[in-house]
């Protein structure tokens, strides 16, 4: 879709158009000279916005469209902190299985992001939704470096560990999982003791 196609009407790329305009339609748009010179994002935020799509089949296409056009899956917002991990992380509906190649391992799994908090505090809901999450859950919990020692709750001193010891252990598996990874990579992720879940008189979080 051009200008010509729309009675000349110039079309700009904007977040709303990227969330909501049919992915065909953006994909047609953005391969045209003019539609990329008449985008109001970079490709980066183009990525950003296309992984907010609730369709999951439109966020995997056109997710796929801008990481083919050289995106960064590790692009984070300059306002708020949000990344690629925060947006598709979200409790929404998932292909998980389908969606899982899209965590991409140099997107930062500890950056905190405004009201999202940490990628991995998303995550944890997923737990509470239909499909199987596992196939999300073993991507993230493959990768080094999860800091779980990382302070969550400033008033109340609770670390992410607590957030996933802390839940029945039929959910997902999650707490057996992070007292693994803990086992592994140690409370912060750093290969550096403690490598057990810590009471909270022997703890030094970091925020």
């Amino acid at each position: 879709m051009t200008s010509a196609d729309n009675g000349d009407k110039t079309i700009y790329l904007n977040g709303s158009n990227v969330r909501y305009m049919p992915v065909q339609d953006i994909i047609e748009l953005y391969e045209t000279p003019e539609g990329r010179a008449n985008s109001l994002m970079t490709l980066d935020e183009l990525l950003m916005k296309s992984l907010g799509r609730n369709d999951v089949s439109d966020r995997i296409k056109l997710a796929n469209y801008f990481l083919d056009k050289g995106a960064d899956p590790s692009y984070v917002e300059s306002s708020d902190g949000v990344n690629c991990l925060h947006v598709l992380l979200y409790p929404r509906e998932h292909d998980y299985e389908r969606e899982a190649p899209l965590l991409d391992e140099s997107a930062n799994i500890n950056q905190r992001g405004g009201k999202f908090g940490y990628p991995m505090e998303v995550a944890f809901y997923l737990s509470s939704l239909g499909g199987d999450p596992n196939f999300f859950y073993d991507e993230v919990f493959s990768r080094p470096g999860i800091d779980f020692g990382v302070v969550i709750n400033r008033h109340s001193g609770a670390i992410l560990a607590d957030m996933y010891l802390g839940m029945p252990s039929a959910e997902s598996g999650l707490p057996k999982r992070t007292e693994d990874y803990i086992a592994q990579h140690g409370l912060h992720g750093d290969g550096k003791p403690p490598f057990v879940y810590p009471p909270a008189s022997q703890r030094v979080g970091k925020d």
